[in-house]
């Protein structure tokens, strides 16, 4: 399973406003263009277009916070206090890039 590989666009999502014949909300990588969402349809089109851009980092953190938590949910390997310390650490890597992300499509 851990082999699995996202096979969309790779890069950095972002959003832009495109507001020249239609008012829309574009995801783009770079110069191609992911989804548009369009403004019109309700108030919410920015924070849609946002979340949108977001799925690429929330897939991969999703994958991390498997992992960790594959890792504290095995007692046995818990009493190594090696395999402890990388679980709690992979952990709190999760949280905080869980925060950045969240804050990110958020704003």
């Amino acid at each position: 399973m851990e082999n699995l590989r996202f096979k969309g666009t790779s890069g950095d999502w972002k959003c832009y406003r495109k507001t020249d014949k239609h008012k829309i909300e574009q995801v783009r990588v770079g110069a191609e263009i992911i989804c548009h969402v369009p403004i019109f349809m309700n108030e919410h089109s920015e924070a849609n277009a946002k979340l949108i851009a977001s799925a690429p980092d929330l897939l991969e953190i999703s994958k991390k916070a498997r992992t960790a938590l594959n890792m504290l949910l095995h007692p046995n390997d818990m009493n190594n206090i090696e395999f402890e310390l990388k679980a709690r650490l992979l952990a709190k890597e999760v949280v905080e890039e869980l925060n950045r992300i969240i804050e990110k499509s958020l704003k």
